[in-house]
């Protein structure tokens, strides 16, 4: 191995991977609360975000639901949803990319929660 590479594992291993798992796990739990909620289906957040009855999220779409819901969120931070969720490239999130932002790994939770009316 590399000096280089060594030099960036050490980084890694300092500054960010144990967070970055953390992070993970702390997200993938608010996703399995958030799916016991037997009220919570991704429907009606989308159509709460959705005021016009649009089948995709554009980036004014998003701010403004998040300000309905009294979250703060900068430029940057729906930039990153975009980016992170448009896996089409096309600037803005459809349906079944705004529901990855919610769903769960497991897959049984998965199917429960895409089945809800």
């Amino acid at each position: 191995m590399s000096t280089d590479n060594e030099a960036c594992l050490a980084w890694l291993h300092r500054n960010c991977f144990s967070e970055m798992i953390q992070s993970e796990n702390m997200l993938e739990e608010q996703k399995l609360a958030l799916a016991e909620m037997h009220d919570f289906n991704i429907s009606g957040v989308f159509e709460f975000f959705s005021a016009n009855q649009l089948t995709r999220l554009a980036h004014y779409d998003v701010l403004s639901g998040l300000q309905k819901l009294g979250v703060k969120a900068r430029e940057t931070d729906i930039a990153l949803l975009r980016e992170r969720y448009d896996a089409d490239q096309d600037g803005r999130v459809g349906f079944w990319e705004f529901a990855n932002i919610f769903l769960p790994i497991d897959p049984t939770v998965r199917d429960d929660l895409e089945r809800r009316p």
